[in-house]
């Protein structure tokens, strides 16, 4: 059964007063949603994680990746970020009524050539080094996992501006994971 992610995306209409590392404002000049059809597929690593690309007439391509049993569904969606394609991954689905929580999302950098697709996310440490030049806080979340945490700033605009500094900046992005077409 098809996965539709659509309540997971509030891109324009976002109303949580902070998330992890950045939400693009859909009406920017430099920021759009992907709509590539080259990245259409299944997509998988040597050891086995795989995840799902699909086209959405509303969203572009969203991505969709499942455990084996079907005990978690991850979706997020592909944006492309000043020519960069930027994975948005949507890590914790907070009700609409919580109005103390906040979403949480996860970034990547992907790059793809032919059937080889990488994904490259924006490392803990370089958040804990620049998010208070974006009037971002760093909460560090060892306890779940090591060297971990979130960049959590107020404002859509604080969030798009640590985003585009990490993209900027080629020591923020961690080795690549690397990917295979399982399918078309």
């Amino acid at each position: 059964m098809p996965i539709r992610c659509i309540p997971s995306f509030r891109l324009a209409g976002m109303t949580a007063a902070a998330s992890l590392a950045a939400v693009l404002c859909a009406g920017c000049a430099a920021t759009s949603t992907n709509t590539n059809p080259a990245l259409a597929g299944g997509w998988s690593t040597p050891a086995g994680e795989s995840f799902t690309i699909a086209p959405d007439s509303t969203l572009g391509n969203v991505i969709v990746a499942r455990r084996p049993d079907d005990s978690r569904v991850t979706c997020g969606q592909l944006l492309n970020v000043d020519g960069r394609t930027v994975a948005q991954i949507r890590v914790l689905d907070v009700a609409p009524s919580a109005d103390s929580q906040v979403d949480l999302y996860s970034f990547g950098v992907l790059e793809h050539t032919g059937d080889v697709l990488l994904h490259r996310s924006i490392r803990p440490e370089w958040f804990m080094a620049h998010a208070r030049e974006h009037n971002a806080r760093f909460l560090r979340t060892d306890t779940v996992k090591p060297g971990s945490g979130v960049a959590l700033t107020a404002n859509r605009g604080d969030l798009e501006s640590l985003l585009r500094a990490a993209l900027a900046d080629p020591t923020a992005l961690a080795p690549a994971e690397h990917f295979t077409r399982i399918t078309k």
